[in-house]
């Protein structure tokens, strides 16, 4: 029985002419892959109507944070469902309330995915003790993918 002995190659060892052609036989095919700035096949539709999605107080209060993933479909002018992805089930409550709020343009029915991501920022203090509040929560719309939620994290007595 012939029995090959198998080799092990030190890749620094190796010529770089030769690590470079392994290299690109193992990569993958990029120009297949999509682009991250590509469109998508089914464009999603303009919001033209929201409330402002805020911190939930008893999470806030909890200190919960998280970014919670929701696949929401739409008949042409609202939202008919959605379904949570993934994430606190809390924070999905919050996010849900927030996107039933939602208008959009006349479009074909549709379905995407939307993130919303809930962020506690830090207290700040000044030299006198004061520390800011609630009054310099943050949100960011990308409507209707990405939304963004950030407030002060406070100690409530």
């Amino acid at each position: 029985m012939n029995t090959a002995r198998r080799q092990r190659y030190n890749i620094r060892m190796l010529p770089f002419p030769l690590v470079l052609a392994l290299a690109l036989a193992v990569a993958p095919n990029t120009s297949v892959a999509r682009q991250p700035n590509q469109q998508p096949n089914n464009p999603v539709p303009v919001v033209t109507s929201a409330s402002v999605p805020l911190y939930p107080r008893i999470v806030l209060m909890a200190q919960i944070t998280g970014v919670v993933r929701l696949r929401v479909s739409t008949d042409g002018n609202h939202v008919t469902s959605m379904e949570m992805e993934s994430g606190a089930p809390i924070l999905a409550n919050a996010a849900e309330e927030s996107i039933k709020t939602w208008q959009f343009e006349p479009h074909k029915p549709t379905t995407f995915e939307t993130t919303f991501t809930y962020k506690l920022l830090p207290m700040t203090c000044d030299a006198k003790g004061q520390c800011n509040g609630r009054e310099n929560d943050e949100v960011l719309l990308h409507l209707p993918t990405d939304v963004q939620i950030s407030t002060r994290a406070a100690v409530l007595n």
